[in-house]
């Protein structure tokens, strides 16, 4: 049995800034928290997860990832009853979006924003994880 569960999320920069999103207010997990997009290893490669993801969550396709760099990693016990006994471990990679394409969100979400300074995140619920990151890359 697996004790542990992969996750990742992805720093996607573009020419309009790194993207957030907020996730529902029907969500069980963290509603209406602001956080990057992402979701949980399945079968195959890093990378093939991540645009996977990044498609169905954003309508995103084209995001490069190159060399995957791991910006950051995060270790958390798991809060939702079907992961409970088990350690998260969260991956943020970054991403780059070349060109700026409108996102389509999943259902998953609520609303996006892209951000170019820390100040646009004033307000917002964001998790802390996400404010950290957020703060070491506009620092």
């Amino acid at each position: 049995m697996q004790d542990f569960i992969l996750v990742f999320r992805a720093i996607i920069k573009s020419p309009q800034g790194i993207l957030i999103v907020q996730r529902s207010k029907a969500d069980e997990y963290m509603p209406e928290k602001w956080e990057f997009p992402g979701g949980k290893f399945e079968e195959g490669s890093l990378k093939n997860n991540l645009k996977r993801e990044i498609k169905e969550e954003t309508g995103l396709i084209g995001v490069a990832f190159g060399g995957i760099l791991i910006f950051k990693k995060i270790f958390e016990d798991g809060e939702l009853e079907e992961y409970k006994n088990k350690k998260i471990v969260t991956l943020y990679i970054i991403g780059t979006k070349q060109k700026n394409y409108k996102v389509k969100l999943s259902q998953e979400y609520q609303n996006y924003r892209w951000i170019k300074n820390i100040d646009q995140v004033r307000g917002l619920e964001l998790r802390p994880e996400v404010l950290n990151i957020l703060h070491e890359i506009f620092n």
